[in-house]
């Protein structure tokens, strides 16, 4: 019987082949095999060299699961962190902003704690403090209105109320609000009281 080849420490997809096994009662070679996911799976040889087998099972379980609306949540947290050429990124990314790195080599982590923590088909994701990492202890699952007010003010904003800034032109206090990453004028006010109440109701109207 010809030997089999040694595949111990090949990588196959997402399996690092760690070492042989036992054969089965055909005598066809078996390996013990750690994927990226984490779990151990035992793969015949030829199953390997032959791409049949790439993983555990984690890629059709993520295949099916992509189809949630979770999984585009995830990809869009994935794009403004790692993606620089996301219209994002320098709030995230370029702030060095990270995504927890079990969640980032395991999709299916990030789902499961997204169900056993609140998620609602109505909620978006949200970091509690805004400067730091979307992580299991700074997510949380809240209505689009109390994500927006918890972003952080812009580098440009002069008056410590998101959405109002001093117009040095016109001098006077200029207010906006983003509706569907649309950036919508709402005005340009004497009194910064007055811009703040105009902000305020604008967040009423559209959020």
């Amino acid at each position: 019987m010809t030997r089999a080849l040694d595949l111990t420490g090949k990588k196959f997809g997402r399996l690092t082949v760690i070492e042989r096994t036992s054969n089965d009662k055909h005598g066809k070679t078996r390996w013990l095999c750690e994927c990226e996911c984490g779990n151990n799976v035992i793969s015949y040889g030829s199953d390997l060299n032959r791409g049949k087998t790439k993983s555990c099972g984690c890629i059709q379980k993520i295949h099916g699961l992509s189809k949630h609306r979770l999984y585009n949540i995830f990809a869009m947290m994935k794009d403004r962190c790692y993606n620089p050429e996301n219209i994002s990124y320098p709030w995230y990314g370029g702030q060095g902003i990270k995504i927890y790195q079990l969640w980032l080599d395991d999709y299916t982590k990030f789902h499961e704690w997204a169900l056993r923590n609140g998620y609602k088909d109505n909620l978006e994701i949200d970091r509690i403090d805004s400067s730091k990492d979307y992580s299991p202890e700074n997510c949380r699952w809240v209505t689009r209105r109390v994500q927006n007010l918890n972003q952080r003010l812009r580098k440009d904003n002069t008056s410590g109320i998101r959405g109002v800034k001093w117009n040095q032109a016109r001098r006077k206090w200029e207010v906006n609000i983003s509706v569907n990453k649309k950036r919508i004028y709402l005005g340009l006010y004497e009194e910064l009281e007055d811009a703040a109440e105009a902000r305020r109701k604008a967040e009423e109207k559209y959020w």
